[in-house]
């Protein structure tokens, strides 16, 4: 979302509209921890962002999908994303590795 919030897009709001998480593996501290993300999928006024926890070996140890809902400042209700906006998400939802082309 910062590439987009950075991009010179028309300013846009979101929201946590739901959280569906995943625990697949235990965790043990010290260890090493990477944390991945990407948009899955793009609608007219929510997207999906999907993210996964890798331990230090390289295993799952949870996943997380996150709905963001696009919000008018004004009203505090749902809004159609900004046909540029809205185009700057289905590229990256569409693209191989999530990142902008």
């Amino acid at each position: 979302m910062r590439s987009i919030v950075r991009s010179g897009l028309p300013r846009f709001r979101v929201v946590v509209g739901r959280l569906e998480i995943d625990f697949k593996r235990q965790m043990f501290h010290p260890g090493a921890a990477t944390a991945c993300a990407r948009i899955v999928e793009v609608h007219e006024r929510k997207c999906v962002v999907g993210h996964a926890l890798f331990d230090g070996e390289g295993n799952c140890t949870a996943t997380l999908r996150a709905l963001m809902v696009s919000l008018n400042e004004e009203t505090h209700r749902s809004m159609p994303f900004d046909p540029a906006v809205r185009a700057a998400l289905d590229r990256l939802a569409a693209s191989k590795d999530g990142l902008p082309t």
